[in-house]
């Protein structure tokens, strides 16, 4: 029995949501549970979900606003079964999303985490991410995440025997850190069919909050690349993050800062199986070689 969740931590259009619902319960896989996770909005919708009039539906709306870090992580532990999915308030599942997944995870045992190339609408716009675990792991590690919420699918065993949760420091980039989180244990993927539609508007995090998502999720990096007790000053811990944040931007006069930690992130990066030459490619277009 595989249980499905969708979670958002702030529901600001009804029909969007709506039509993020609906594509879960048409999925062409049937079994499953889909928790809603009403993060404390200022409306509820108790009489929209009962429209449905789906057993697999389930309505949570928590008693105030925490935040999605936390909202996610009543999901996380309201959801059973060996798979959940993810699917935000404002994104569409195609119909075969679960079907594909599913195979997937059949047919490769060895990947716990995997996600799908999607559809930008309104736009219409393929948006392709990295294949293959270790190329995934460069991504996330030197550069931005290589998953898109919305179309990812993981084994719960991986969640519940590292107990891993969505972090609100790292808010608005929760789900960034949670993906690097599973890096370090686990073997991950993207399919390059297209079975989400990530819709992009005015209000999407990504473009409301870019500066914060961005200093967040350096945050993340830093912390997952290099202990705090690496840093020997805070001219090396300000060059790193500089480079991590705004590589197209970073001054060479730092570099003599990044002389003893440059070594060991590229050690740590290659001793996880990553190609040497993928590697040399994003330090010479960070001009750091």
């Amino acid at each position: 029995n595989e249980r499905i969740k969708s979670l958002s931590e702030d529901f600001t259009n009804k029909e969007y949501l709506a039509e993020a619902v609906t594509s879960i319960l048409e999925q062409t896989y049937s079994d499953f549970e889909l928790l809603v996770i009403d993060d404390g909005s200022s409306v509820t919708y108790s009489d929209l979900m009962d429209s449905w009039n789906d057993q697999r539906l389930k309505y949570i709306k928590l008693a105030k606003n925490q935040g999605a870090a936390n909202a996610r992580n009543y999901g996380l532990s309201h959801a059973q079964g060996e798979f959940i999915a993810f699917l935000d308030s404002d994104d569409i599942s195609l119909p075969e999303r679960f079907n594909e997944q599913l195979r997937f995870f059949a047919e490769n045992s060895e990947i716990d985490c995997l996600g799908t190339a999607m559809l930008i609408i309104p736009e219409n716009k393929k948006w392709c991410l990295p294949k293959h675990d270790l190329d995934i792991k460069l991504h996330l590690w030197l550069k931005n995440s290589a998953f898109c919420l919305s179309s990812v699918m993981v084994r719960t065993k991986i969640i519940t025997g590292n107990k891993l949760l969505f972090q609100s420091e790292y808010e608005p980039a929760e789900d960034y850190a949670f993906w690097l989180e599973i890096s370090k244990t686990s073997k991950v993927a993207n399919l390059e069919e297209v079975l989400v539609k990530y819709r992009w508007h005015g209000n999407n995090i990504s473009i409301a909050q870019a500066t914060k998502q961005n200093a967040s999720a350096t945050k993340a990096k830093m912390k997952f690349l290099l202990q705090p007790e690496e840093f020997e000053n805070p001219e090396q811990y300000n060059a790193l993050a500089n480079l991590l944040e705004y590589p197209n931007k970073f001054s060479s006069t730092q570099l003599p800062a990044l002389e003893l930690l440059l070594p060991r992130i590229i050690t740590k990066i290659l001793a996880a199986g990553v190609n040497e030459d993928n590697l040399k490619m994003v330090l010479r277009k960070w001009k750091v070689v």
